[in-house]
């Protein structure tokens, strides 16, 4: 019965990490490839492909009964400093 109970977790996020991805991956292209004309629809493709993602590792270590993560506020924090630095990275080398 554990054997199944993994097999089911996995595949289910499989295939929400999937979907996710996808919808990532099409926003920013969307947003990113001017001859598109879809800047706008391409950030709410991304965003929902982020949600996603983040829901998929939810329904993850709920099917595994794992305890929910917790973060400090320091990782918090990390995380925030490496976005905004990768953003800047970015806008820096549009230029």
């Amino acid at each position: 019965m554990e054997a199944l109970l993994d097999e089911n977790s996995s595949f289910a996020a499989m295939v929400l990490g999937t979907v996710s991805v996808v919808f990532f991956a099409l926003g920013m292209c969307m947003a990113l490839i001017s001859e598109w004309c879809a800047f706008k629809p391409g950030i709410v493709f991304g965003c929902i492909g982020l949600f996603l993602g983040l829901v998929t590792l939810i329904v993850w270590r709920k099917m595994e009964h794992k305890v929910p993560i917790r973060f400090p506020a320091k990782t918090l924090l990390t995380v925030i400093v490496g976005v905004v630095g990768a953003l800047a990275l970015g806008v820096g080398m549009c230029f």
